[in-house]
């Protein structure tokens, strides 16, 4: 790949193993994004990102989380819940949330039955507060969590005896 020139360095992660540059390539009209590593695949990744380590394409900026709008916050988060959910009956011999709760209304197996009812009461439950807390959040009254937080925040399953 022969570049004619690069621009713009900026760190594209807060570890600075990337940087995203502007290129333009010979026999191209328009410039192109692009991101080079210190470990690229190709020899040109990586000499663009040791040029621009270098100080050759101007001084790299600082990374710049990216923001996230009140949708993908709230996506992001009930990403989360679900793998919360589903990874919690998997604990419990089930495949996931879905499976364990279809046993609610399933009589042939008493034990079956009440471990479906328990998952059901508290995935709605789970579901209740998570929506309470992004009623919160969209209101102001508090901060997005971290899903670790808000995971750590939700009801704990309650389950009968063996």
């Amino acid at each position: 790949m022969n570049i004619q020139y690069a621009k713009n360095p900026r760190w594209s992660d807060s570890a600075h193993t990337m940087i995203d540059l502007i290129i333009k390539i010979v026999g191209l009209d328009e410039e192109i994004p692009f991101t080079a590593s210190s470990n690229d695949t190709e020899d040109h990744g990586r000499k663009l990102f040791q040029s621009a380590v270098g100080g050759e394409f101007g001084p790299i900026a600082d990374y710049q989380a990216p923001v996230l709008s009140a949708d993908q916050i709230e996506r992001m988060l009930s990403i989360s819940v679900q793998s919360y959910l589903d990874s919690t009956a998997q604990l419990h011999g089930y495949d996931d949330i879905k499976t364990a709760i279809s046993y609610a209304d399933e009589p042939s197996v008493p034990q079956y039955q009440i471990e479906g009812t328990a998952f059901r009461e508290w995935r709605s439950l789970i579901w209740a507060k998570f929506y309470e807390i992004m009623s919160n959040v969209s209101s102001g009254e508090i901060s997005a969590p971290e899903p670790t937080e808000l995971i750590a925040s939700l009801p704990q399953l309650s389950m009968p005896e063996k």
